[in-house]
């Protein structure tokens, strides 16, 4: 088959320009919509934590770390809806890392909410988990703000 060349090319691109702009189309809008009768997720932070929330959510953080013994931040997912954990490296009295150089990646972990529910997503893993105790709202977009002159 030759190649198209011209006003044959031309309008091969523009259709095929066409085809991928309202396939981009449709999905932009079904990803902003529910999608049968399930609720669409956002970003989500807590909202007044009690004490039974962070006991919750250290629980369920240390159960995605193997069981690793976990230390949160008071504030561990209210102002932001990403939480990053790293162990703890044992260290002799000196200071040193007993092991050595870690390479262990962190743990990435998401809070999103749906439908009302707070849901804690690990990254690395997909895995979930809902939070029966805590209380959430939609988090503040990251709008970059403009550097003054």
């Amino acid at each position: 088959m030759p190649r198209p060349t011209g006003t044959a090319f031309a309008t091969m691109f523009a259709c095929a320009a066409l085809a991928g702009a309202a396939f981009a189309a449709g999905c932009a809008s079904a990803a902003g919509t529910a999608e049968r009768g399930v609720p669409t997720e956002r970003p989500a932070v807590l909202v007044s934590p009690t004490a039974a929330t962070r006991a919750e959510l250290a629980q369920l953080v240390s159960e995605a770390m193997h069981g690793a013994p976990v230390r949160l931040a008071a504030d561990a997912l209210t102002t932001g809806s990403e939480l990053t954990m790293t162990r703890v490296e044992r260290r002799d009295a000196a200071g040193h890392p007993l092991l050595g150089r870690s390479t262990e990646r962190p743990e990435h972990f998401r809070l999103l909410e749906q439908g009302g529910r707070c849901i804690l997503v690990q990254e690395r893993t997909g895995r979930r988990w809902a939070l029966r105790s805590g209380l959430c709202a939609p988090a503040a977009l990251n709008v970059a703000k403009p550097r003054p002159p």
